[in-house]
């Protein structure tokens, strides 16, 4: 599955980004985190279980630290036979407010 956004207007950034963190778990299990770091707006996510519920967030990082993290994405991955053959394209877009970033399907 591939997770796509765009970064922030640079007038709502607390500096350059350097980093953006993706975090993700099943939904029946949130206690189990699989953490990515990408320095790009996209990042291909690998090994997901068929016809499994999943939860992504995702947050900027700048040269000052980490923003707050986006909200929750929900996302269920297809049956396995259909996995094989389907490419899974998720569109997201990041957008900014007082309190940080928010992460939108499309």
């Amino acid at each position: 599955m591939r997770l796509q956004w765009e970064p922030p207007a640079s007038q709502h950034r607390n500096g350059e980004i350097v980093m953006y963190e993706l975090v993700y778990h099943e939904r029946r299990n949130p206690a189990d985190d699989w953490p990515t770091n990408t320095t790009e707006t996209s990042v291909v996510v690998d090994g997901l279980q068929p016809t499994t519920n999943y939860i992504f967030q995702i947050r900027a990082y700048t040269g000052k630290g980490p923003g707050p993290w986006s909200n929750q994405l929900p996302f269920q991955t297809f049956a396995a036979q259909r996995m094989l053959y389907t490419t899974v394209l998720l569109l997201g877009r990041i957008a900014t407010s007082d309190s940080g970033l928010l992460l939108h399907t499309e």
